[in-house]
């Protein structure tokens, strides 16, 4: 049978094809999995700093029952520090009003995940005045972007 003149190298070609779309696929898929796990790795790290940041607030604000005037806490600008293993949060009293017989604190928290993740939390709470009981409400709770 007589060869094709034209037909040499056509295999070589073909298989140089194939090895070129089959390392493509490889590369592609490689990167998906790198991307996957990065992405995997940054929620999980928000996720913690998000629960140190309400751990936080949630101490603070225990805390802060205990404080006879909630206005004193946001002029001195107290500060509450803790420390968890998954990193550290800071609470601020910000702000504090008196308006009739509810007194309201506003809290500030900060904090720093693993790999640097920060979220920060905005929490006001509001107490009657004077405090029978020792109640506090939460007015609003919400994360900063």
């Amino acid at each position: 049978m007589p060869r094709c003149e034209r037909c040499e190298g056509v295999a070589l070609l073909a298989t140089l094809m194939a090895m070129t779309v089959m390392t493509v696929l490889a590369t592609t898929l490689l990167l998906a999995t790198m991307a996957e796990a990065i992405i995997a790795s940054t929620y999980r790290d928000g996720t913690v700093a998000r629960y140190l940041a309400e751990g936080a607030a949630e101490r603070a604000v225990g805390a802060a029952r205990g404080a006879a005037d909630w206005r004193a806490l946001a002029m001195r600008s107290t500060q509450w520090t803790f420390t968890e293993n998954g990193g550290p949060a800071i609470v601020r009293a910000t702000s504090a009003a008196l308006a009739g017989n509810v007194e309201t604190l506003e809290l500030s928290t900060q904090a720093t995940g693993p790999g640097g993740t920060v979220r920060t939390l905005l929490i006001v709470i509001a107490r009657d005045v004077p405090s029978i009981s020792g109640q506090i409400r939460v007015i609003s709770w919400r994360e900063n972007p």
